[in-house]
């Protein structure tokens, strides 16, 4: 049986392997930006880089530019547990931004389903997907309230407390338990990175404190080189990120991708998907998020000022009130449809 160092040794080479294959950037500035020759109108589709700051960046762009509100943001953000596409998240967002325009009395994430499922006939839909998705055909309204509710809380924490493996933990808990549904371990990461992006989570530890989510296809394929437990993940990590020179994150996103690449029978089929009018998004040294234009060069950017106040003009659920339950209950009665398609 190989030791640690050998087992970490294993995975090096399939990461070196996979960056010699696809060349991939692992940071953005200007000059990374270029060599990845961007068009500026519609999207570009691109295997997935290094830095997963490509991948994140459509939310983040959207949330900073679209977003109303602090609690139509948190809508926003949490329907990323739907929609494994950007483009069908982005495409679901603007659908449901009009939808809410005619149709007031609903909240955000409703018509967001009720439209990703009219144009794709699911809510999962949309095209050049970067992770995978599962969910049943129907979901309880009440448990995607209670979700919004428990986000809240799970904000606070993040921003009161540095422990990154209780709050992935805690994200991706059962609705019952003050969890989100839908979020597994690697969604609950993505929620709490976009959040910090956007200056909703303020403590900007758990974004850079990337962990290898448990479950995922990453984990079971490292499994199959021997490593198997969350020492042996840590261990590993921290080689990688000797020999490498790079973070947390860029290692862990690698992982995914290099591992993909070796084992996965469709490891091509996956994406970064990078919008022309949009800006891509990145922290410098400081911890100061830049904003770069697709042709590379720099744009100006403001954070909002989030005020988690009362909204005396909305009219769906107030979730974010201590009594909506109470205040609502026939609101959130039944289900709503995820898919049209049967399972």
């Amino acid at each position: 049986m190989a030791n640690q160092d050998q087992k970490n040794a294993a995975v090096l080479n399939i990461i070196s392997q996979w960056r010699a294959v696809v060349n991939p950037i692992s940071d953005v500035n200007s000059e990374s930006l270029a060599t990845l020759d961007l068009s500026l109108e519609g999207w570009n589709y691109l295997r997935p880089q290094m830095t997963k700051d490509l991948y994140y960046s459509p939310f983040v762009h959207a949330c900073l530019h679209l977003g109303m509100n602090y609690y139509h943001v948190l809508e926003m953000v949490y329907c990323c547990v739907f929609t494994p596409s950007p483009t069908g998240w982005c495409e679901g967002i603007a659908m449901a931004m009009a939808r809410s325009v005619d149709s007031p009395n609903s909240n955000f994430v409703f018509h967001y389903i009720d439209c990703m499922r009219e144009m794709y006939g699911s809510v999962s839909g949309g095209g050049h997907r970067r992770r995978q998705v599962s969910h049943q055909r129907t979901a309880i309204r009440k448990n995607i309230l209670r979700s919004l509710n428990n986000l809240l809380l799970l904000i606070r924490r993040a921003n009161e407390n540095d422990d990154t493996p209780s709050l992935i933990d805690a994200f991706s808990a059962s609705v019952s338990d003050g969890g989100l549904f839908l979020a597994g371990p690697l969604v609950s990461q993505e929620i709490i990175h976009v959040l910090t992006k956007i200056g909703i989570i303020t403590n900007d530890v758990h974004a850079s404190n990337v962990q290898v989510a448990r479950g995922t296809n990453t984990c079971k394929r490292l499994a199959k080189l021997g490593i198997k437990t969350e020492e042996e993940r840590t261990n590993m990590m921290s080689y990688l990120s000797l020999h490498l020179n790079l973070s947390h994150g860029i290692i862990e996103n690698a992982l995914c991708e290099s591992l993909r690449m070796r084992y996965a029978r469709n490891g091509g089929s996956f994406y970064d998907s990078v919008r022309g009018d949009y800006y891509i998004y990145t922290w410098d040294d400081d911890g100061n998020l830049r904003a770069f234009a697709v042709d590379g060069s720099e744009v100006d950017m403001t954070i909002p000022e989030w005020q988690a106040a009362n909204i005396t003009s909305f009219a769906g659920v107030r979730w974010w009130l201590p009594t909506f339950e109470e205040n609502t209950a026939n609101t959130m009665r039944g289900s709503i449809l995820l898919t049209n398609k049967h399972t």
